[in-house]
């Protein structure tokens, strides 16, 4: 009797934790909104951690769809006992909401990348084309950069939104792709993906949006360039009124003379005068204004990238080119301008609008690599008007920015030391480059000129080098931190005790594709120092 009790009581305590519901991150109502209406948000955090005696805030940073475009914004919440608390207003035209939470320690949480997403209903109540088609681009990543595409449930989103939408032909061809990145055998599935599309033109009506389907079907999927083309001019002949046309167009001046670099400027200077499309428009100055910058010609690559950024009043890296050009054709009042309106422009409210689902830090290091960009180009504006001190000043706030090419600054700020005629201080700088990058060759190449004119051979210059870059190394070495490991084994290891030893201390996860590409040439090093004791992997 007490073992049935026993039994009963056991039964009972697991049915009533079972019957627990799971605690949601965001709750929102109505639970159905309608376009026009407010959804209220209720977030329950789960990896943001208040911190005590410190001032902290939540934000709700979300993005409203509609036909016309994406706004982007970012909201404080309100606390109210263990949840935060939000209201955003739609409008009439939304017909999706995707939501995410950052605090202001630069923690987040996006639900693995995805967001939180809310389908908006039309005021009827119906749900809204685009809506699912929505979803299933989250998932396939063509929406954002979550780091686990999930291809079926992408498929799953792209059916119910055909289902609903049958006429909503570019479902068509994100379905497709999807299918493609998880098909066992790819080969056979374009074959089907072909049979699909070959159904669709002959049952449905012509339309310039299948015509487009099967446009970019062809060119993207199938690699059928040639019946890419047809399709293409006959949408321009024969559907002059379909929106998407300067896309095709712009498309189409690529296929025909994807070999032939001077037709294709020939065609984008006549399609630049055609077009209405901003953003196109704005593809096609770039073309150009690169590939005059490939030819050096700098005034007609000048000519396009100012074209440019009337269209794009935000491109910092466009206005930076045209300072360089500018400072070239010694317009130095022009140059500072475009530095100036570059440092406006970096700002972290653009850098949320351009990329709201990077996380705080991606944002920041986004943010501060742009400022070592403007600070590398006001360095050489400040050198041609002869500011060295500021000029070395600005280069060395680079290399504390963490730029990715600290060795170049110090190469520029050995220039500026030689042209100031302090040559110790150049030679220094040109051996910090070295040491940082062995492969700086401008930067040896001056060390050699300053070796000479010591008086030194340079038969012993190698040996000088090599001793000068060894020195430099120990002198801005940094002790390693204080590191406690369990190998697989399970043995523990200190980094402290292998004081001496050249430590190879790596870290990686396994959702990373960079990460799981290192390992094969970290196993080739490794096994080139299996007989060197003083080498730990």
């Amino acid at each position: 009797m007490l073992r049935r009790t026993s039994i009963l009581l056991v039964l009972l305590l697991v049915l009533v934790s079972c019957s627990k519901k799971r605690a949601d991150v965001v709750v929102y109502s109505p639970k159905n909104p309608r376009a026009g209406e407010k959804i209220a948000i209720k977030f329950f955090r789960k990896r943001l951690v208040k911190p005590e005696n410190q001032e902290y805030s939540v934000y709700l940073i979300y993005q409203l769809f509609e036909p016309q475009g994406v706004i982007t914004k970012r909201i404080q919440m309100n606390e109210k006992k263990n949840m935060l608390m939000a209201e955003i207003a739609t409008r009439e035209d939304d017909y999706f909401l995707s939501l995410k939470f950052e605090d202001s320690m630069d923690c987040f949480e996006d639900n693995s990348g995805c967001g939180w997403n809310i389908s908006i209903n039309d005021i009827k109540g119906n749900v809204q084309r685009n809506s699912f088609y929505q979803y299933g681009s989250i998932y396939n990543r063509k929406a954002r950069p979550i780091k686990f595409p999930d291809y079926k449930k992408a498929i799953q989103f792209y059916k119910k939104e055909l289902s609903l939408f049958p006429k909503n032909y570019k479902v068509w061809l994100d379905l497709w792709y999807s299918s493609f990145m998880i098909a066992r055998d790819p080969s056979n599935e374009l074959k089907k993906i072909k049979l699909e599309l070959d159904s669709l033109l002959t049952h449905e009506s012509e339309s310039a949006e299948l015509l487009a389907l099967a446009f970019n079907t062809n060119l993207k999927l199938l690699n059928n360039v040639n019946d890419a083309l047809k399709i293409g001019e006959n949408i321009l002949s024969n559907y002059k009124e379909y929106s998407q046309k300067h896309e095709i167009a712009y498309s189409i001046i690529f296929l025909k003379h994807k070999s032939n670099q001077k037709a294709v400027v020939t065609n984008l200077k006549a399609y630049a005068k055609q077009t209405e499309n901003k953003e196109y428009l704005k593809k096609a100055y770039f073309q150009l204004g690169s590939f005059y910058r490939q030819q050096r010609n700098l005034d007609k690559a000048a000519k396009y990238f100012e074209k440019y950024i009337e269209i794009d009043s935000a491109s910092i890296s466009t206005r930076l080119i045209l300072a360089k050009y500018y400072l070239k054709r010694g317009e130095r009042e022009m140059s500072q301008k475009m530095i100036d309106e570059s440092r406006k422009l970096n700002r972290a409210d653009l850098y949320l609008k351009i990329n709201p689902w990077d996380d705080p830090v991606e944002r920041g290091s986004k943010l501060d690599l742009t400022q070592c960009q403007i600070l590398s180009t006001q360095a050489a504006l400040d050198f041609e008007m002869k500011n060295f001190r500021r000029a070395i000043k600005d280069r060395k706030k680079c290399i504390e920015l963490r730029t990715p090419f600290p060795a170049y600054e110090w190469e520029k700020i050995g220039d500026i030391y030689l042209r100031m005629a302090e040559i110790d201080s150049a030679r220094q700088a040109y051996i910090k480059a070295v040491s940082i990058n062995f492969s700086q060759d401008g930067a040896i190449d001056k060390l050699k000129i300053i070796f000479q004119r010591d008086g030194r051979s340079l038969t012993q210059f190698d040996v000088y080098l090599n001793d000068a870059v060894k020195k430099e190394l120990k002198a801005s070495a940094k002790a390693a931190p204080s590191v406690n490991l369990t190998d697989l084994n399970g043995n523990e290891l200190s980094l402290t005790q292998q004081k001496g030893k050249i430590t190879v201390l790596i870290f990686w996860d396994t959702w990373s594709d960079a990460c799981k590409k290192e390992i094969p040439g970290l196993n080739e090093l490794k096994d080139g120092f299996k007989n060197n004791a003083n080498v730990l992997f």
